[in-house]
């Protein structure tokens, strides 16, 4: 089995057009990321997870050609606004494709790809459009998409859902860690998530609400002084996380070397089993 991380990029893709920060303006090919994509393929099948804006190029890329399924994890423009792109596809081969989504976006897709989805939707002489079947699905349905029996989960994104699945692999996209997060099904190790949920989880939380809170208060468009606080936010939550795993590794070595006795949240004895969960005693990083 092989996953392919077609792009990794944020809703802008990255560099962002008119951004001189040191990120955008890198020569580094790292710092050159499009928007989301990953392929899925096992023994032949290959099963496409969103359709970004930049697909026809990742899939150049990667040298795919042929797709048996296509997985849609949520309506935004940065997911979905390449799907054109499979017309490559269906044209050629002569096939229809099955796109896997939500059916609480389904009308959505329906109606912002009416040129081919659309009750009116009929090809053009001369022309083409793609050959997509709609397969819907709800939260915990079993589908078999391009051949991987799948358990399909949603996951909080801001005030929408994102779809990902557990089955051959398991794949979240586009997600904040949250309480309402269905915990088990995709965590390897539940019971070290839920020892640290409130240690880490809980001022995390309550930034990433004031976040949203902001978003929702603001017009459609936003304003210059709204995107400034969302800034400034963001910025306050990605600060604290920094400064809740620098205490956690701080922790972590003081501990593993006996040097001292925890005086913070989290416990010595707590941190002992956590770290019992993620290696094994003969790891050369418990010998040392």
């Amino acid at each position: 089995m092989r996953l392919t991380f077609l792009g990794t990029g944020t809703s802008f893709g990255v560099p962002v057009p008119g951004c001189d920060c040191a990120v955008c303006t890198s020569d580094n090919p790292r710092n050159w990321r499009t928007r989301h994509g990953l392929l899925l393929e096992d023994e032949g099948r290959r099963l496409l997870v969103d359709t970004p804006p930049e697909l026809r190029l990742q899939l150049l890329a990667a040298k795919v050609d042929h797709l048996d399924g296509v997985f849609i994890t949520h309506a935004h423009a940065d997911h979905v606004h390449g799907i054109d792109d499979l017309r490559a596809f269906t044209t050629r081969e002569g096939y229809r494709l099955p796109v896997y989504v939500a059916a609480e976006y389904e009308e959505e897709l329906r109606t912002r790809f009416a040129y081919f989805w659309g009750p009116d939707a009929r090809t053009t002489p001369g022309s083409s459009v793609p050959g997509l079947d709609l397969v819907t699905f709800e939260d915990r349905d079993r589908v078999e998409a391009a051949g991987f029996d799948l358990e399909t989960v949603a996951f909080p994104h801001g005030w929408f859902r994102s779809y990902g699945f557990r089955g051959a692999v398991p794949i979240i996209t586009n997600t904040v860690a949250s309480r309402e997060m269905p915990v088990g099904l995709i965590d390897p190790i539940p019971k070290a998530r839920d020892r640290l949920a409130d240690q880490v989880s809980a001022q995390n939380l309550r930034l990433s609400d004031d976040i949203a809170a902001l978003i929702r208060d603001n017009d459609a468009g936003g304003t210059p002084e709204s995107g400034k606080t969302l800034m400034q936010s963001t910025i306050l939550f990605c600060e604290a996380i920094q400064d809740r795993l620098d205490l956690f590794l701080e922790t972590l070595k003081d501990v593993l070397k006996g040097s001292m006795i925890v005086k913070s949240e989290i416990g010595a004895t707590e941190l002992k089993e956590l770290v019992a969960e993620f290696f094994r005693p003969d790891d050369p990083f418990m010998k040392d």
